[in-house]
């Protein structure tokens, strides 16, 4: 089974990562590997690469108990970049999303406040 990939933070996992998930899991062919950034816990990182984990395989099981199977959730080292040669036999896709899934800031969830942009 081929997988696509996501790669992030995650500090929260918020609707803006679920809507790009659900994106990604349209294709019932493949599964989704959810790439976690190993990063240093500080202000803008509030959760451990551990906690994240975690907390998106909670989030699954509550939320894509169904699709569950096909999501594969690890920590990352704390890549700056995608680099690659030609023909490598995949692609990077950009999902651009709508405005109001758009405008969610993981900035503003971590300090609190409801306006979500």
């Amino acid at each position: 089974m081929k997988y696509k990939a996501m790669f992030g933070r995650y500090q929260p996992w918020h609707d803006g990562h679920a809507w790009l998930l659900d994106e990604l899991l349209e294709d019932p062919s493949t599964a989704v590997w959810i790439g976690v950034r190993s990063v240093s816990v500080d202000e803008r990182n509030p959760y451990h690469p551990t906690q994240v984990v975690e907390n998106i395989k909670a989030w699954l099981v509550e939320n894509r108990q169904a699709d569950y199977l096909r999501c594969h959730v690890a920590i990352i080292p704390d890549i700056s970049g995608v680099h690659y040669g030609r023909g490598v036999g995949w692609e990077i896709v950009e999902h651009v999303p709508p405005d109001a899934i758009g405008a969610i800031s993981a900035t503003t969830i971590r300090a609190g406040r409801n306006d979500e942009t």
